[in-house]
């Protein structure tokens, strides 16, 4: 996964990734929500994905990681937690082509959240955001 764009914060939290730097697919939301929207892609380089720990909370197997795209297809949205960053939760959302594919995402980090409910809220706005941009490039 690329990084291709970036909004930095006016406040609080600022990760410094340069764009265009290569993460892990299974320690990124993005790169999670890919391996679990995009199964084609999935088929083809599950095996060459190396799971190699970023943080002691990367997952690191393939069965953990099976467990984390299967709830990430049923939620529609992913999460981490502080497993490519530490004291980082992140989270993303899917965007849809023209033809309902998995086309990119857009993701969110915050600092130490208060609460489950902080994330979901956050998760919520984030998905309504992408369902909207979506919608735009389907032309409806």
């Amino acid at each position: 996964m690329i990084y291709v764009n970036r909004v930095r914060s006016s406040g609080g939290l600022s990760l410094d990734i340069p764009l265009g730097s290569p993460r892990p697919l299974h320690a990124t939301s993005v790169g999670q929500l890919y391996l679990a929207f995009s199964p084609e892609a999935r088929a083809r380089i599950w095996d060459a994905v190396p799971l190699t720990p970023i943080t002691d909370r990367t997952l690191t197997s393939r069965e953990s990681l099976e467990v984390r795209l299967a709830e990430v297809a049923n939620r529609g949205w992913a999460w981490t937690d502080r497993e490519n960053h530490r004291g980082v939760v992140a989270i993303a959302a899917p965007v849809w082509n023209r033809d309902g594919k998995f086309l990119a995402a857009i993701s969110v980090s915050m600092s130490n959240p208060s609460s489950w409910s902080q994330i979901d809220e956050m998760a919520q706005f984030l998905t309504a955001a992408c369902d909207q941009l979506s919608a735009e490039l389907r032309g409806a």
